[in-house]
């Protein structure tokens, strides 16, 4: 499948592996955490698994191989989108970071950090961890 190039800068842009959801500091499915939401503490679980970089990407790649792009773009962090970007739809980018995995990166799931906060001297912030890198362009762009 060939994919233009905004598109695929923004799938790039898009998928957040992180040790939590973009909106909210949330576990794993069957688990709890407690964090401080107005100055008491609350109890959240998630049943989309996204507590650490590792989990979320591979429940992101179970939706994906399930076929459910709905699912699959819960995992994508779509805040730091140009405007024209975040006109695509959520599950088309689901669909084609899946294409751009399959056919330019192959991850490990064990290579990513399996600590909520995900690898933190790797110079990015806490809410993001670095998959790999893919040729566009003749350069560089990390995912």
């Amino acid at each position: 499948m060939h994919f233009q190039r905004p598109l695929l800068l923004a799938l790039l842009l898009a998928l957040n592996i992180s040790g939590a959801a973009a909106e909210s500091p949330v576990p794993a499915a069957g688990t709890s955490q407690s964090v401080p939401v107005n100055g008491e503490q609350r109890t959240f679980e998630d049943p989309l698994e996204r507590d650490t970089p590792r989990r979320s990407f591979t429940a992101f790649l179970r939706a994906m191989d399930d076929a459910d792009h709905l699912r699959g773009s819960a995992y994508l962090d779509l805040r730091n989108l140009s405007e024209p970007a975040r006109a695509i739809n959520p599950e088309r980018l689901a669909h084609g970071l899946i294409i751009v995995l399959q056919r330019a990166l192959w991850v490990d799931p064990l290579s990513l950090s399996d600590d909520t906060d995900g690898f933190t001297n790797d110079g990015l912030p806490s809410y993001r961890d670095l998959l790999g890198r893919v040729m566009l362009d003749g350069r560089e762009v990390p995912l």
